[in-house]
C-alpha cells in the first residue's frame, strides 16, 4: 500500500474542465456491489433446503469531496446544479506523470452540504454517485485532456 499525504490532491470535473480540489480537505471513494441474492429451489421431495446463488448486484461508486468554504471554490461548486453528471478524475498525489489516476465515469452530483460551526472552518461537502466501478490508471499529461 502506498503511503502519501493528500496535500497534492487534485479533483477535476472533466465535463466542464473544473478543478474541484481548491481547498480540498478529503475525498472518500466507496465502491460497492450487493451480494448475490440466494434463490431457494427447494421442492416437496427434497429432504434438505436447496439454495442457488442469484445474480450479483450492479456495481456502484460513491464519492464525497470536502473542501474548505471560501468565495472562489464555493462559487465554482455552487454553479454545478444538483443532478449534474459527468466524469470525475481524482489524482490522489497530484497531476504528476506516472502517479495514480482514478476516473469515475458518469458521476452525478447528488448532494451539497455546508457546515457552519460556531468557531471553526466552514466546510462544503459534495456527494457524487456513479452506477459503475472506478477505472484506475496512471496519469499522463500527454494523454489527459480537459
Amino acid at each position: 500500500m502506498a503511503h502519501y499525504s493528500g496535500k497534492n490532491l487534485k479533483v477535476y470535473f472533466i465535463s466542464t474542465a473544473n478543478d474541484l480540489s481548491g481547498t480540498a480537505r478529503a475525498v472518500d471513494i466507496t465502491e460497492t456491489a450487493p451480494a448475490p441474492a440466494a434463490i431457494e429451489t427447494t421442492h416437496k421431495d427434497d429432504t434438505a433446503r436447496q439454495i442457488i446463488p442469484g445474480l450479483s448486484g450492479a456495481p456502484e461508486t460513491n464519492m464525497t469531496l470536502q473542501v474548505l468554504e471560501d468565495s472562489t471554490w464555493a462559487a465554482m461548486l455552487s454553479t454545478l446544479t444538483l443532478n449534474t453528471s459527468g466524469n470525475v478524475m481524482v489524482l490522489p498525489r497530484g497531476a504528476t506523470h506516472g502517479y495514480e489516476q482514478i476516473l469515475i465515469t458518469l458521476a452525478v452530483l447528488h448532494e451539497r452540504k455546508v457546515a457552519i460551526p460556531y468557531d471553526n472552518a466552514v466546510l462544503l461537502d459534495t456527494t457524487w454517485n456513479s452506477k459503475s466501478t472506478v477505472a484506475r490508471s496512471t496519469w499522463s499529461s500527454a494523454t489527459t485532456t480537459f
